[in-house]
This record gives C-alpha cells, structure tokens and sequence, in this order.
C-alpha cells in the first residue's frame, strides 16, 4: 500500500509539467518528431531524450501575446531549435530522493535567463492530505523531513524556513505574468484534485516569483547611493589616516608640542583615521570599575546568536536530504538553539545593566544627566550600520539573481522597499516580522525603544530605591500574568519545537518578540542589577555558604530554563497551550536571575575560573565588534544562501560554514572601523567632550610631573648616600619601578 501511495504521489508531481487536454476550445498538437528530423538516429536520439518529459509553457492563457509565444515555444522544441530547448532544458524536472526531502527542483537558472525572451518563474506546490490514510502519511511524513516546520499555500513566503512546500522551477516566455503561469498550473492540478481522494494540491507562483535578465549596464538608484556613501567614507578614512601621520611627524619634528590641539576641521578629519581608530579597537585596557565579565558574556553569546541563526536560515538550503538533517538535528541537545529567547535575552538584561551602571556612576559623581543627550548618544553610534545594512538588502535583488532570491531574499527586500523610512526611526517592529524592513533588527529596535524609559526608571531608582525596587517588583509580575495570558490566548510558542507552524512562529514574534513590552523583564532586571553593583561596590555581602547555595540556585534556573521543556525536541511532540505559557512566563526570569548572579559572583570574585575565563583580554577587542558583528550576519547568512542556484547534499559543514565566519569577522571589523569609532570620535567633537578629555589628560600629566620632581629632588639626596651600595633597599626599588611605569603608561599623545 505504501507504494500505491508513493505511485500516486509522483503521478500528481509529473502532472505539474506534463500536458494536458486544454479548458478551452482548442487542443496542442501531439509533441513528436517532425518528419525530417525522424530519418537521422542522432536528432532522433536527441529528440526522445528531450521528449521524456515534455514542456511546459501557458498555451491556454488569456493573453494573445503569452499564447503566441508559448505555441512558438513548443514549435521551437519540436523542431530542436536551439533556443527553445535550453528553455525547456532549465526547467526542472523530477528528481530522485524525494522520500529524503528533496523538493526543490529549481532547473537551470542561467540558462533560462541566456535566452533572449525567456523568463525564470518558481512556483510552490502543497500536497495536503484531506482523508490521509498511513501509507499517505508515511510517503508525506518522508517527503517533508518528518515535519519539521510546517506550512500550508496560504502562509506564503515568510521569514523563517519550512519543510512543506515543493519548488518548481519553469522557463517560459517572457511575454506571460506570473498569473498566467500560475493560473495554467492550476488548471492542470485542478483535473488531479477532483479525481484524487485524500490529496489536495495547491499551486502558487507570487508576482516576484518570475524574473528575466537584468539589463546590462543600468544601476539602479538604491545601489548607487549605497556605493557612493560607502566611498565617500572610505576617502574619509583614507584622508584621515593621512592627516593623522602628518601630525605624529610634525610632532616627532617639534612644530607642534604634544598638549596643543590641532584645529576642529582636523580634529573632524583625524576621527577617521584608521590607524588611530585600529588602536583603539585593539585597545585592552580597561577602567578599574568595568565589569570585565561582560566582555567575555557578549562573546560567547554573540558567537552562540551567530551559531543559531545560521542553523536556523541554513535550512533555506535546498537541501536533497532534508529529510537525513530534520533527524540529526533532534533530541535534548538542540534545546540550545530552540530555547532561543534565553540568548537574546542575555544581550537585553547587558543593555539595561550597563545603561544603569554607568548613569548611576555618573549620578554618584555628582553630574547631571541630560536625557536627551543620552537618546542622542545612542542613536547616532547605533544608525549609521544599521541604516547602511537596511539599503544593502533593500537591493539584494539587484546585487544577486538567483532561484534562492526568489525563495529566501525577496522577502527582505520587499520589507525594506516599502518600510525603508522606518527604520530610521526605529518603528519597523510594528510592521510584523512578515512585513518589517531587516526582521533580524527587531533586537536593536526593541532595545532601543525600552532604552526610551531607562533614564526616568534609574533616576527613579537612585532618589528612591526602595519604593522603586517594590514597584518594579510590582511590575515584572504584572508582565508575567500578562505574558500567560497572551501565550494562552493565542496558542503560542517561546521555543521552536519539533512541528511548529510557520504561522505559529510568525504569530509568537509578532506578539511577543517584537512587542517591547513583553521584552521588559530581562531589561528590568538588568538595570536592578546595575544599580545594585554601583552601590556595594565589589564587597560581598554574603557569606561562602550563602555563596555556594546562590550558585547552585542559578545553575538550576540556568538548566530549567533551557532544557525544562526537552521533550519539544522529540518528534511527535503535542503543543500545549498551558504549558507553553507557563515555560513562557518562567524562562525570562529563570535565565536574568542564573545570569544576573553570574555577572555578581564574577564582580564580586566569587567568579573562580569562570570569571578569569570571561575576562580573557581577548574578549574586550571582540566585545567592540560585537554591534556589527550582530547586524551584519543575517545580511552575509541570506546573500550566501541567495547565491546557491542548485540543490546540495546536506553534511553538518553545509550549515555552520567556517569561511562565512571568517568573512563576518572581516566586515565587522571593517564596519566598525569606518563608522562606529569614528561617528563615536565625531560625537566627541561635537559636545566638546574631546577637548575636555584632552584637559583632563594635561592636567594629570602636569600632576604627574610635579610629583616626579618632588620625587627626584627627595630621592637624589638618598640616592647619594646608597653610592657604593649593591643593593638598594626593596622600597626604594619598588618606588623607582612603579614610577618608570606610570611614566611609561602616562604619555599618551591627544
């Protein structure tokens, strides 16, 4: 039996490209060989290998044109004219492998686009079953990788990937839309569906799933002024790196002493310099208050972040054994990467932990906090790579063309073409993860519409903390009955378990991953934190056994909210509203309590080996990466998955891709080089917080000085008295070394 199922199904998949009676009044001649063609064995050859499966193109379609050019087509490949046989050649055709997930026949993307009038369509196909029986079930359960993520024809194409849908690839003239080419393949399931029990098939080709050659030698407006900004700052760095050894060489040459400042205009200039810049970003020096964990803790998960959504989009790849990687990446381990939220959640308890820690440092200092200077800080160091990542994929389009575009990529690409302006803004969250421009901005954005309420929380807090800490207690439990409320209501998931829905997935980020709200615990957390560590300072206040008992709570909120819920992971799985509101309403504040004390024990050095291995110096130059490193991964992940124009045999390599990591690293770098240092530096200048630094750093060489002469002349006297002696006494020479290095650390240029 299941081999009449299997039967069944190939026979509906062949009929997606073989011909069939018209609706309409007239009829195709019979496809076979001309008579001339028929008495030489090579054509005739040639002829009955192209014949195995015949051609498709919209010969009953409405449009003359597209009729016309679509019975020429078949003439052409009747008489094995060259141009219509490449066209009929690059459309897919049935593969083996399909009981393996291989679903996506794609064809011959170049050599469809090579000839002159033909046009590359991808259609997506369901089969869904409407009184399955087992034998359907187990061909089905194969064919679409055990269900791993699901779809039906009326999700469309969405952000996240599925197993459901069957990618066809068709060549056919460029005279017929995507609506003659859908409606023709629909007239041909619809015959299969009336006469078919239990299958339904569905056909759906979007109006940019068809595409022709782009023609040669236009640029598009996009690209241009993505190029020309991204120039104009490379000659500002190229400039700025000039002038900046122009001034060490006048220096060296005593025309400019060390504590004079050169003029504004170069100082502007010599913010890009990228010799300067690079020496601040390998820089691994750090104040004596940092929490030095947090650059090790941004690392890992930013690697981790990089880990899962490189997993995740990887299952764009169309893959010939889908169905071989959806049962490798089973069971209790994949918890890491289905728990996703626990992750991201580390970057937004970190975001409101340093945005507390240093506002209420300042506080302590005696300064006043301006907020809108602060909201000004922030928007000008985090814009400029987001919006210069927004217009690269805005053109994705135009840079790549291939089946993956159509597939993966538009997506992107039509967010951005119609919600670019919200981005500057930092409002494309309410477009919903479908619609919003960059989907993998939502944590920027969310992060930077909760940063618009941390400075009255953490004033709140540092006038009142008491009643401020009793209130915010207040409110992370109202979120929490909120947050059970909502999974509840609407059926939701804070994990992808094995069998989700595209449109559960979509439905979860719209209502609770791009809603700040939802987002506050972990980000209220942080900033309770912050304030906490500014003021005991790095004294404990607890006892070792108290000490011991607080790591072996947050070990378990670490695992609970994790690996609480592994069965998600098994196949077969049954969602369950209650509890998937209850893990979702735990999860948040399970992993801000394991991390929080994390950050506490190593602050306080309690932290053993796991503070010495987060502190790692290393860490602090990565840490300066890590913005860039974040926003620019999903546009590298999707353009080297749109670039694929075949299918691939799945090994665990194909999905964690070591020279895409390298090539991240390089474009971080590089990204951060030519625009969050030197807009940081620019900043400066603009507030004059650069010649106050340069003030503070004259004064405290000029202290310096005086005490090295105080120093020198007490020292001298005792030094004479030691002639002769061989060794000094142990203070003098401690004394004599600390100040060679103060001397040697205290120099630096302005």
């Amino acid at each position: 039996m299941e081999e009449d199922g299997l039967r069944l199904i190939l026979w509906i998949l062949l009929s997606l490209v073989a011909l069939g009676e018209s609706s309409q009044n007239f009829s195709i001649p019979k496809f076979e060989l001309p008579k001339y063609v028929s008495t030489h064995s090579n054509s005739k050859l040639l002829g009955d290998i192209f014949s195995m499966q015949p051609p498709f193109a919209p010969w009953d379609s409405k449009d003359e044109q597209c009729r016309k050019d679509s019975l020429r087509f078949y003439e052409g490949v009747k008489n094995l004219e060259m141009w219509a046989l490449k066209m009929h050649d690059a459309t897919g055709k049935l593969a083996s492998g399909l009981l393996n997930g291989n679903l996506n026949q794609l064809g011959d993307f170049e050599q469809c686009l090579s000839v002159t009038k033909g046009q590359y369509c991808l259609a997506r196909a369901y089969l869904e079953p409407l009184a399955s029986t087992a034998d359907d079930d187990n061909v089905l359960d194969l064919m679409h990788s055990h269900k791993m993520v699901q779809s039906t024809a009326f999700d469309g194409v969405r952000f996240f990937p599925s197993f459901s849908a069957i990618s066809w690839a068709f060549c056919v003239p460029s005279s017929c839309s995507h609506r003659e080419v859908q409606s023709s393949l629909r007239r041909l399931a619809r015959r299969y569906n009336a006469t078919t029990e239990g299958l339904r098939l569905h056909v759906q080709v979007d109006s940019d799933g068809c595409v022709v050659r782009n023609k040669e030698g236009i640029i598009r407006k996009g690209p241009l002024i993505t190029m020309s900004i991204v120039l104009l700052v490379v000659a500002f760095a190229i400039f700025g790196t000039l002038a900046d050894a122009k001034l060490k060489r006048d220096r060296l040459e005593g025309k400019i002493s060390d504590g004079q400042l050169p003029p504004a205009k170069q100082r502007f200039l010599l913010a890009f310099s990228l010799s300067r810049n690079t020496g601040d970003l390998m820089k691994t020096d750090t104040a004596f208050d940092d929490i030095n964990c947090l650059h090790g803790i941004r690392a890992v998960f930013s690697l981790i972040i990089y880990l899962i959504h490189r997993g995740v989009f990887g299952l764009f790849i169309p893959f010939t054994n889908r169905t071989e990687l959806a049962e490798d990446f089973e069971g209790a381990w994949t918890m890491i990467f289905r728990a996703f939220l626990n992750n991201v959640d580390t970057f937004v308890v970190l975001s409101g932990l340093l945005t507390s820690y240093y506002t209420i440092k300042k506080l302590q200092s005696g300064k006043k906090i301006s907020v809108l200077m602060m909201y000004l800080t922030r928007y000008v160091k985090f814009t400029p790579i987001f919006v210069i990542t927004v217009m690269l994929v805005k053109d994705m389009d135009y840079w790549i063309q291939s089946p993956q575009v159509i597939r993966v990529a538009q997506h992107f690409v039509n967010g951005c073409k119609n919600g670019f302006w919200k981005s500057f803004i930092y409002m494309n969250n309410f477009d919903g993860m479908d619609h919003m421009c960059y989907p993998p901005s939502h944590q920027l954005v969310t992060d930077m519409q909760m940063y618009l309420a941390a400075p009255f929380i953490i004033l709140a807090m540092y006038k009142h903390p008491r009643l401020t800490t009793a209130a915010l207690t207040g409110v992370l439990a109202v979120l929490g009955v909120l947050r059970y409320v909502v999974i509840h209501k609407w059926h939701l998931s804070t994990f992808i378990y094995h069998g989700i829905s595209l449109s559960q997935m979509v439905d979860a980020a719209d209502r609770m991953y791009l809603n700040p709200l939802h987002r506050m615990t972990p980000y209220l957390a942080g900033i309770m934190l912050g304030y906490f560590l500014r003021v005991t300072g790095r004294r404990s206040l607890l006892r070792k056994d108290q000490m011991y008992a607080g790591w072996a709570v947050a070990l378990i909120c670490g695992y609970y909210s994790f690996f609480g819920p592994s069965e998600i992971a098994e196949r077969g799985y049954k969602y369950q509203p209650h509890d998937s509101a209850v893990f979702g309403v735990l999860q948040p504040v399970l992993w801000s309590i394991c991390l929080c004390w994390c950050i506490y024990a190593c602050y306080t050095g309690y932290g053993g080996m796991l503070n010495s291995f987060l502190s790692w110096k290393g860490f602090v130059v990565f840490s300066k990466l890590s913005y860039a490193f974040y926003m620019v991964q999903i546009l590298l992940i999707f353009g080297g998955i749109a670039s694929i124009r075949t299918p691939q045999y799945y090994k665990m390599n194909s999905v964690f891709d070591l020279n895409e990591l390298f090539l991240l690293v390089v474009c971080s770098v590089a990204l951060t080089l030519l625009f969050l240092l030197p807009l940081a530096h620019v900043l400066a200048l603009a507030t004059g917080a650069d010649l106050r630094e340069a003030e503070e750093r004259l004064a405290s060489s000029r202290r310096f000085q005086a005490r090295s002469y105080s120093y020198s002349v007490v020292e001298s006297r005792h030094l004479r008295n030691l002639e002769g002696v061989k060794h000094p006494p142990s203070n003098l020479r401690f004394r004599e070394g600390f100040l060679g290095f103060l001397a040697d650390h205290d120099t630096r240029k302005i």
